[in-house]
């Protein structure tokens, strides 16, 4: 609280002085915004209704403003289980892939994932890598 009373008055001085000033929030007061646990869980669901959530270990690996990436698989240590990447839309976090192996560009395609998530992808239609 004193920090922000101190920059703002320091803007107020400078800009009596008719000063241009230029403020940088220091990177440890940034709060990242992204999907949380409870929103990927949701997406899971909404996907998998028949899924029980409780069987498995969802893991969010990176979280982005509008994007996120992670593991799902068995809680019991079983085998199997695979990526996920999940994007926001307007009605909400969306599981846009998940399984195992090259990405399918079409699932991926109308969210415009990163390409330092998603580097690359499968066109099925023209049978090759496409790298984004």
């Amino acid at each position: 609280m004193k920090k922000i009373f101190l920059l703002s008055l320091f803007i107020l001085l400078l800009g009596a002085c008719n000063t241009e000033v230029v403020v940088r929030v220091p990177d440890e007061e940034v709060i990242p915004v992204g999907a949380s646990q409870a929103d990927i869980e949701n997406a899971f669901q909404n996907k998998y209704p028949d899924w029980n959530l409780n069987e498995l270990a969802i893991v969010v690996s990176e979280t982005r403003e509008n994007f996120a990436q992670g593991y799902v698989g068995p809680k019991n240590g079983d085998a199997g289980g695979g990526y996920f990447f999940a994007a926001k839309t307007a009605t909400g976090w969306i599981i846009a892939a998940d399984g195992n192996g090259t990405l399918d560009c079409v699932e991926i395609e109308p969210y415009n994932f990163p390409t330092d998530m998603i580097p690359e992808c499968y066109d099925i239609e023209n049978q090759k890598i496409i790298t984004r």
